[in-house]
Formats: structure tokens, C-alpha cells, sequence
């Protein structure tokens, strides 16, 4: 049996040979293979209970390539949200509307609240570009090949992406020369600024969302270490991740330039960060290291 309960009538969902059908509706009905790739019932839970995955790997193609993608439920029907390999401009849109979060999507990937924490919300912006910017690099094959269009809310991000402005603050003109480093490996990127004061007001009235955010990482794998009260984690070195990372966690202590340290009966929730912005099922193998 599943636990979680199908989204049309709210009753249960059975796990049977060949597929995973609702009980009462029969609405749901989910097979066990879904291009190539086996359903577990992990899977099926976290379709019921988000309505999508993380990014998956897997998927079979018709000429017998794996390829990763995210699954989706609509309607009582599986459907496949991916990046296309022959995809030769991504979209990516960022809004601020609260100190230190923003809104950042990824067209037809992924659109999440993210918190990064002391930062004001024109830094937020460049903050989540960077988090798009890494996602795409992590799911393309040749970036050099590959064209950005990045839509923000704020003129400052324009100004402090095209030269003509900088951040007073040492550590905020680290954050965007990483930025405009990693825009270097694209082909090219264009931007635009879009303002919408109503969008810009319901931003504001988002106060900083305790869940972690899903998928925005799947790049990232950690180093942790384990001491007698303290859970060491090392991250890359991406300014995105190290501030999002020190949002999600206020008690975490610096250690290093890159190296965190946390209380030890953080590590459970260590684990549901890293499980949360990888986009995994915790049935599936992460890919850090944990050494004692």
C-alpha cells in the first residue's frame, strides 16, 4: 500500500503487479515502467504528494540512450519535464520581491522560492541567475553550443551584469564576478528587465519559506565529516550554494573558506537539505562523501 492518497478523491492507492491504481476514483492508475525507466514506490509518493519528481536518471530514448528528466503527474497521467539535448536557448527568469529571496525558474524545469539569506533583493537576483545558470551547466552537454535569455525584475542586475554598475560590498563583487565567470561559458546570453508592480507586491508578501527548495542543486556533492558533536560539511565553491546553504541552517558555524560546521543533531536535517535541492528520492544513492 501507498502512503500517500490519490489527489482526486483522497482515498488509497494500491500497489499491484503491473501498476499502482487508486482504490476509490480509479482516476490514478501509474505503471511500473515508464520509458524504460522502473516506477518504484518512492516515486509514486513523491508524485502523489509534490505532483512532480527531481530530476531523475534513467529514462530510455527510442535510440536506446539514458538521458535524466523530471516526472511529472497531470491529470492522473505521467508526463516527462526535461531538458532537451538539442535545446539551443534556455530561459531563465528571477524575481525579488523580499529581502534575500527569490523567485527563480528555469523554463519547463523548475520554479522555486529560494532563500539566500542576508542579502538585498537585487543580490538575491544574481544570486538565483547563478542557480539557473549551474543548473543548465550540469544538464547540457555543450554549453558553447547553448544561448541564455535572462528576464529579471530589478534594472540594478542589468546595470551590475553589463559593467556599468558594481556592489559596494567585497564579498557581493565576489558573488558577481563568479556569475559573469560562468555566463562566460555560454554561447551568449541576452537580458531583459521586467517590471510588474502587482507581480512585485506579491513578492514582497512572501516571507522566507522554511522548506528547503527543491532540485535547484542536483550538481552539488558535498564532502561530510563526522566529529563528536559537530557535522563538518564542505561545499563547492559556488556563492549561491554557500549562502542558501548558511539560510537553511542560522546555527551553522564557518570553518573554512568553503567548510561549514553544524550541531550533530542537525545531521537528519542535513540530509533532507541535501536530498531536497538534489531533486532525490531518499531511496536513491547520493553522490557525497561521508567519512568518520
Amino acid at each position: 500500500m501507498i502512503k500517500a492518497k490519490c489527489p482526486f478523491c483522497n482515498e488509497n492507492v494500491s500497489n499491484l503487479p503491473v501498476f499502482y491504481l487508486c482504490e476509490g476514483c480509479g482516476k490514478t492508475k501509474i505503471g511500473k515502467l515508464f520509458c524504460g525507466k522502473p516506477i518504484t514506490p518512492d516515486i509514486v509518493e513523491e508524485l502523489l504528494t509534490n505532483g512532480r519528481t527531481g530530476i531523475l536518471d534513467g529514462f530510455v530514448s527510442k535510440a536506446c540512450k539514458r538521458y535524466k528528466a523530471i516526472l511529472a503527474l497531470k491529470d492522473g497521467k505521467l508526463k516527462l519535464e526535461y531538458l532537451s539535448p538539442v535545446q539551443k536557448e534556455f530561459r531563465i527568469r528571477v524575481e525579488s520581491g523580499s529581502f534575500g529571496v527569490a523567485l527563480v525558474s528555469v523554463e519547463n524545469c523548475f520554479s522555486e522560492f529560494v532563500d539566500y539569506g542576508d542579502v538585498p533583493p537585487r543580490m538575491a537576483e544574481m544570486l538565483g541567475v547563478q542557480t539557473a545558470v549551474n543548473f543548465i551547466w550540469y544538464q547540457v552537454s555543450n554549453v558553447a553550443k547553448t544561448s541564455l535569455h535572462i528576464s529579471l525584475s530589478d534594472d540594478c542586475g542589468r546595470l551590475y551584469l553589463s559593467g556599468a554598475r558594481e556592489p559596494s560590498r567585497k564579498d557581493h563583487k565576489r558573488a558577481l564576478g563568479c556569475l559573469k565567470d560562468s555566463l562566460k561559458r555560454f554561447d551568449a546570453f541576452s537580458l531583459e528587465v521586467y517590471r510588474d508592480s502587482a507581480r512585485r507586491s506579491e513578492l514582497e508578501k512572501h516571507y522566507r519559506n522554511r522548506e528547503f527548495p527543491r532540485g535547484i542543486f542536483p550538481w552539488v556533492e558535498p564532502k561530510i565529516r563526522l566529529a563528536e558533536n559537530e557535522v563538518f560539511v564542505t561545499l563547492p565553491d559556488s556563492p549561491d550554494v554557500l549562502c542558501q546553504f548558511k539560510a537553511s541552517f542560522n546555527d551553522c558555524r564557518k570553518v573554512g573558506n568553503c567548510e561549514f560546521s553544524i550541531p550533530i543533531n542537525k545531521k537528519n536535517t542535513l540530509h533532507a537539505w541535501l536530498y531536497k535541492v538534489r531533486g532525490e528520492l531518499k531511496a536513491e544513492r547520493s553522490g557525497y562523501v561521508v567519512s568518520y
